[in-house]
């Protein structure tokens, strides 16, 4: 074998014996690193989901505010929206005044045709059920 130009043509490639190698090399506990790796990663993403918590808990009304007029406006064209005229509420103290207070058996006639396989009643989102 030329170990310049690699193997000889019909002769096998030299390949050392993985074991022979490896039995060589230093023992390494890599458990304290990849621990280390672990807990920093988790402690910068809880880092990051803290900040958000804090800032979010800030804006708290804000974001009602937000996503009240969101779910309006994607359920506007809802039987239930039409009937309490989501479409013609622009904030959220609009939407106190003109959708009476309500509790489940208001939606059960709803929910009754929504087991029968009928969509866009309540909601334009999937429902599972």
């Amino acid at each position: 074998m030329d170990f310049d130009r690699g193997p000889n043509i019909g002769e096998e490639p030299h390949r050392p014996n993985i074991k022979t190698v490896t039995d060589k090399l230093p023992k390494v506990d890599v458990t304290p690193l990849v621990t280390s790796a672990i807990w920093k990663t988790m402690s910068a993403r809880g880092r990051q989901s803290l900040r958000l918590v804090d800032e979010n808990s800030r804006n708290a009304e804000a974001l009602q505010d937000e996503l009240i007029m969101r779910l309006l406006k994607d359920n506007a064209g809802t039987e239930y929206g039409r009937e309490h005229g989501f479409a013609d509420i622009h904030s959220p103290a609009e939407y106190k005044e003109k959708v009476p207070f309500s509790e489940f058996d208001d939606y059960a006639p709803y929910i009754e045709r929504m087991l029968d396989n009928e969509e866009n009643l309540i909601t334009t989102y999937p429902i599972k059920h």
